[in-house]
């Protein structure tokens, strides 16, 4: 989804709110590990994993246990790679996320990463100038509208009926009162009503990026949690257009680039030679950044150097029945000890393991989305409106919508636009047409999830509907479950069209009003029964983003290594 992330669908952005390591300062004393202890790690997805590489790097003494229940790394980031009979080819189908936007420190932290284990080849970024760096809305019409990206782009976008009223609204926000209760959570679509007079531009525009991100709802998403910087604006300047204004009129000034302290930790701690100014610099410079071979490329690549090493273990197809905080497991039936366990799954996966009847209301109360994600292939170049290539579009919330459809992901605008990054040269793919139809998120907690068929008929209805895609020009139309396909041999030929999907049941936390309140009850109840025996990481503690994940394990290693 539009920057996202763990996010399933499209790629990961920096837009959630920074609730800081989980091990604070102001936390009881954590226990030190001792030489030679042992750490287990429950979850081999990015997070699991990238905490165990920093771990292993700062105290290569220890020996880590990494518990993954699935008989695969990456949990969420999942790519599937069919084998075509028919040309010999591949047909790489992300299930997952799938880009990074933007430059941020974790980002820089999984690009050292893959150069330093040999496999910086798989780096590929986009130019601001491509076609897959275009976005588009739709409307209540099902037209698509691009959002500005130039001159004629924005003034086609100001004439839509997406900005009805926006401009009045615009003008009113400086003469808004602030609120009366400064930092109070509330929801995206109170926030943005209270500034702008309406909720027009949150309905209109603002839900679909939330669409993309969370799969959530403006109405319940805090603003707190999601957006802390617009409530840092108005703390600061009593009104978002007039911070923005004041910030124009700063003078640029030419500064030396530094590193922010968490990179220039890992710079001195875990890579010394990386230089990640020059390697900032040159990120910046591309919007959109991916792998060659998929994203979960890059959990493999770890699990491959972990595994390597004589003191690091990943046990698949693991079930970690309970866990009592202070370091004892029962995996598969058998009682583990450790010195220390990292949990780095969902809220809801631990209350199932304790026995701590307040910690596991806590944990039960965080709510979760379903998606029902759907890979479109064809060697036709019919999938994607002429004129209007891109990275996607994205489904505002004051569209009708029975599909429940949050977004179309463009995948082959994407992979045929990339360019090796450290080289910055095109990579030859042969044309074809493929897509990521994303449905459900909130729309199914408040509707229900439909049956398989009823999802497979809103498919192909978007194809139709939508996309203007003529169904019948096709021969044959594979549908493939995929989770339940064990066999990756498919037979597409140059006149059919390969349906694989998914259900990703609870796959997206939901920050809503009220989610950080409950993280800090969260984590002080756990370091209260842990003495930090027991940490957690991953998407529980509103890091949605995969390179959030990669920085929150980086800082707690460190913390947990001295």
């Amino acid at each position: 989804m539009y920057r996202g992330t763990q996010v399933v669908g499209a790629h990961t952005i920096t837009l959630s709110f920074d609730v800081g390591p989980f091990l604070c300062k102001h936390h009881p004393p954590m226990s030190i590990i001792p030489k030679n202890g042992r750490v287990a790690v429950i979850g081999g997805g990015v997070s699991g994993l990238t905490f165990s590489y920093y771990l292993l790097r700062l105290r290569p003494d220890l020996r880590i246990s990494i518990f993954e229940k699935s008989n695969s790394p990456g949990g969420w980031i999942s790519t599937e790679r069919l084998k075509n009979t028919t040309d010999g080819k591949e047909i790489v189908l992300e299930k997952g996320p799938r880009t990074l936007r933007g430059v941020s420190d974790g980002t820089l932290l999984i690009v050292d990463i893959l150069r330093q284990l040999g496999h910086g080849d798989q780096v590929e970024v986009m130019r601001s100038t491509s076609d897959a760096n275009r976005k588009w809305l739709l409307d209540p019409s099902n037209n698509l509208v691009q959002t500005p990206n130039s001159l004629m782009s924005f003034v086609k976008f100001m004439a839509s009926d997406i900005t009805n009223g926006a401009i009045k609204s615009i003008l009113k926000e400086p003469f808004q009162k602030p609120s009366d209760t400064p930092g109070k959570d509330e929801s995206i679509r109170n926030f943005f009503q209270r500034r702008f007079g309406l909720a027009a531009l949150a309905d209109n525009i603002l839900s679909a990026v939330m669409h993309g991100v969370y799969s959530g709802d403006i109405s319940k998403l805090s603003i707190n949690a999601t957006l802390p910087r617009l409530v840092e604006l108005e703390k600061e300047h009593g009104s978002l257009v007039k911070s923005m204004f004041k910030s124009m009129k700063k003078k640029k000034k030419t500064t030396t680039p530094t590193l922010s302290k968490q990179l220039a930790q890992y710079q001195s701690l875990i890579s010394p030679l990386a230089d990640m100014i020059s390697l900032s610099q040159k990120l910046k410079k591309f919007p959109i950044m991916r792998l060659h071979d998929g994203l979960q490329v890059f959990p493999k690549i770890l699990a491959e150097y972990l595994q390597r090493q004589s003191n690091v273990e990943i046990i698949y197809n693991s079930d970690v029945e309970k866990a009592d905080l202070r370091g004892n497991l029962v995996v598969n039936g058998e009682q583990l000890s450790f010195n220390h366990v990292r949990y780095t799954l969902s809220t809801f996966g631990l209350a199932k393991m304790i026995n701590d009847a307040e910690l596991r209301r806590i944990l039960n109360s965080f709510e979760h989305t379903t998606i029902f994600l759907a890979n479109v292939y064809t060697k036709k170049k019919c999938l994607i409106p002429k004129g209007g290539s891109g990275f996607g579009f994205l489904v505002p919330i004051r569209n009708s919508n029975p599909e429940c459809l949050l977004g179309v992901i463009y995948d082959s605008d994407c992979e045929l636009d990339a360019l090796s990054f450290f080289q910055e040269q095109a990579v030859p793919k042969a044309p074809y047409h493929k897509i990521t139809l994303m449905m459900g998120g909130h729309f199914f907690n408040s509707r229900g999830i439909p049956s398989t068929g009823i999802n497979l008929k809103t498919v192909k209805k978007v194809l139709s509907d939508i996309l203007h895609v003529e169904l019948s020009q096709f021969d044959n139309i594979i549908i493939r479950d995929e989770a339940k396909e064990l066999d990756k041999m498919v037979n597409v030929t140059d006149n059919d069209l390969l349906i694989s999907y998914n259900l990703h049941k609870n796959c997206i936390p939901q920050y809503n009003v009220g989610f950080l309140e409950n993280v800090d009850k969260m984590k002080h109840l756990i370091t209260q029964e842990s003495r930090g025996h027991f940490t957690m990481g991953g998407t529980a503690l509103g890091k949605l983003g995969v390179p959030d994940c990669v920085m929150n394990s980086f800082e707690d290693a460190v913390y947990l290594s001295q």
